[in-house]
């Protein structure tokens, strides 16, 4: 059995080595979101989405006219702002989340071709390494020195800190399912809409990034 996979596996990445390999650059929008539990001792948790942006590099792997892959190294944002509050408490607490990440996918596309272009649909994952991120934490307590009032603090905090730190603990490696499905053209430009969805878990409390991703890009030297 192993030698049959062995021979499978040898067969498979020799036909890549000789398939056609097309590159090209892409840019896109990320409506970023996230999967989050504030904690048990907090109520009324609400979350809004960011639009942030990326780029990246792509490839087209030919495996037969009807079946490509499309692995990528792209830098993309993420982040949410969720508010919520302390059980006993009415004041709202503010957490701002922005991550910077370079996420590299591989997705198996099947491709249906027309006169002038080709409509792509794939399944895959993702790897995500975040290289930067920021937390902002606000929150509004009554103000000691005068009754009736409220004073308002704030805490900034490196994203992916040591866990021993309440804040600022989240993991930096994600994995991720994603799906795609595009219009290439025969010129070699290409639109995409993809579904990045984060499978694990990033910190003490529950958190996993998702989001939709608007793609445009153009692949070099192209061929139908």
């Amino acid at each position: 059995m192993k030698i049959i996979t062995l021979i499978v596996l040898l067969s498979f990445y020799n036909k890549l080595a000789y398939s056609q390999i097309t590159f090209g650059a892409q840019a896109m929008v990320n409506v970023a979101n996230a999967n989050y539990e504030a904690g048990a001792m907090t109520n009324k948790l609400s979350t809004s989405g960011k639009t942030k942006f990326g780029f990246g590099l792509l490839a087209e792997v030919n495996i037969s006219r009807s079946f490509t892959l499309r692995p990528g190294l792209t830098y993309i944002g993420k982040g949410i702002i969720a508010t919520f509050q302390h059980y006993g408490r009415t004041y709202d607490y503010i957490r701002d989340l922005d991550f910077n990440v370079i996420e590299f996918p591989v997705v198996f596309c099947y491709n249906a071709h027309f006169k002038s272009a080709k409509l792509f649909v794939g399944i895959g994952e993702s790897l995500g390494f975040g290289i930067k991120g920021r937390e902002r934490y606000t929150h509004t307590i009554a103000n000691p020195g005068a009754a009736g009032t409220t004073v308002t603090d704030s805490y900034n905090a490196y994203a992916f800190a040591p866990p021993e730190h309440n804040f600022g603990s989240f993991k930096s490696v994600e994995i991720s399912a994603t799906g795609i499905a595009g219009l290439q053209f025969n010129n070699g430009i290409f639109a995409d809409i993809s579904y990045l969805k984060g499978l694990n878990n990033l910190s003490a409390l529950h958190y996993s990034n998702r989001g939709f991703q608007l793609g445009m890009g153009y692949l070099f030297h192209y061929r139908k």
